[in-house]
């Protein structure tokens, strides 16, 4: 089978365990005379650190460049948190949901610069401080996002309250408020330019912000017939310009590409995928809306809310064009012949491509050819997924943590060059499906004052 571009472009695998980060974290934590288990909950990374939600109310902060961590304790010390978000600005901004409903917020300096002279240096260190965003949600927290420049978070709960909490770095407050109320649970949001994508179990919808007022624009014409827990999240390019697009995830192994106005422009369908699939394109524009549709179908939107092109991908997951090999994968693998499954959260991976997942199977997508990359069908249960621009993170279990990339990480290899000298790494090349082969490895400064509400 060749292998095309698209899909060595696209190609991850696993490429050295975590273990380095995990064995930095306790396996029990002492609360009084007694000991619980330390699990971990739910994970965010960006190129320089790797955020950790516990279920007893620490947040690790892993540094990907010194190898060591940092525990932020929220005020809520012994609640599971259930969401982390990570947006780097001037500042390194954490956004960490609990069960309970409350949202800390910890703002962590960033280091100087080597090179900085010392009198332009301050003579105080700058430390962690810590907002704390509570009475607003009444439920769980189970989504995050952070606008570009850190001083917006939106937070939405599993009563389907979203909350937009802005906070003013030079007087040290926030400020938060309703800004819609769905009544289902919220599953992702995604935001771009004043404009937020919203995906809850019952539909995908467009918030607007004009002139200090926010409103509300569906995606599509008709609400779900059943509630899905599906995904949405804005695809955009800032180096070619142009609108964004939200991709929803559909029940079905579907996607919707959608505006920001809530319009559909696109379905892509994995469930039926012919011979000449890899020479069929979306014409997808330089950015639009994915929403997950059901039977792992995706709409492509525009940024109105019009549906321009429904995406199949249900067939397309059956012949996906790698493998993502794994070092210790489970015993049995998932098979979507078990049940329906449907697309979870959507994340931009590459700039092109599309990762989403539920609790058994993991996708890189590729709108543009219809085709399916990669599915990791051999992960034991997934509890929490993180992308960035080169790499997956994905928490399998309260003590396993993965990594998924096209070439290992700087550090990793940097380890591994010292623990195994003179063994040359393997290559990063696409591993084709005709080919499947068994390859396997075996502090906080001081409490800010509550957020208001407005």
């Amino acid at each position: 089978m060749e292998v095309t571009s698209g899909a060595e472009e696209g190609f991850v695998r696993e490429w050295t365990p975590c273990t380095h980060i995990l064995n930095l974290i306790p396996p029990r934590i002492q609360t009084g005379l007694f000991s619980s288990e330390l699990c971990l909950t739910c994970v965010d990374a960006v190129s320089e650190y790797i955020a950790l939600g516990t279920n007893v109310g620490l947040v690790y902060w892993y540094d990907r460049k010194k190898g060591n961590i940092q525990r932020l304790r929220c005020e809520a010390s012994t609640t599971p948190i259930t969401f982390v978000k990570i947006v780097s600005t001037v500042d390194y901004m954490v956004g960490a949901g609990n069960a309970a409903g409350q949202v800390t917020v910890f703002q962590i300096p960033k280091e100087h610069p080597e090179n900085l002279p010392e009198t332009l240096k301050p003579k105080v260190e700058p430390k962690v401080e810590r907002y704390t965003i509570g009475d607003l949600h009444k439920s769980k927290i189970t989504a995050i996002e952070w606008s570009k420049n850190g001083m917006r978070l939106f937070s939405g709960d599993k009563n389907g309250v979203i909350i937009m909490t802005e906070i003013d770095f030079y007087m040290h407050l926030c400020k938060s408020s309703e800004i819609v109320n769905e009544g289902h649970e919220i599953v992702q949001m995604s935001y771009y330019q004043n404009t937020l994508l919203v995906s809850s179990v019952y539909r995908s919808i467009l918030c607007e912000r004009s002139d200090g007022r926010w409103s509300v624009t569906q995606i599509g014409k008709k609400e779900r017939k059943s509630l899905c827990a599906l995904g949405a999240v804005f695809q955009h390019s800032y180096a070619r310009g142009g609108a964004a697009a939200a991709y929803c995830a559909r029940p079905g192994l579907r996607l919707w590409r959608a505006d920001t106005a809530g319009h559909v422009h696109q379905t892509l369908l994995f469930k039926v995928r012919d011979t000449h699939a890899h020479t069929r394109t979306c014409s997808l524009c330089a950015a639009a809306a994915y929403c997950a549709r059901p039977g792992l179908r995706l709409w492509r939107a525009d940024t109105a809310g019009h549906v321009h092109q429904t995406l199949l991908f249900k067939e397309a997951i059956s012949n996906p064009l790698t493998v993502a090999e794994l070092l210790n994968p489970a015993a049995t693998r998932h098979s979507h012949s078990a049940r329906e499954f449907n697309f979870g959260p959507l994340h931009v991976f590459r700039e092109h491509f599309l990762v989403s997942h539920n609790e058994c199977f993991l996708y890189v997508l590729d709108p543009r050819s219809l085709t399916a990359v990669a599915v990791v069908d051999d992960l034991r249960r997934i509890l929490s997924v993180c992308v960035g621009r080169e790499e997956i993170f994905v928490l399998e279990g309260a003590r396993s943590l993965l990594r998924l990339a096209h070439a290992p990480e700087p550090a990793a290899a940097a380890r591994a060059a010292g623990l195994f000298a003179g063994t040359p790494p393997p290559a990063a090349t696409a591993t084709p499906t005709a080919a499947r082969h068994s390859f396997r490895f075996d502090l906080l400064s001081s409490k800010l004052p509550k957020s208001e509400k407005s």
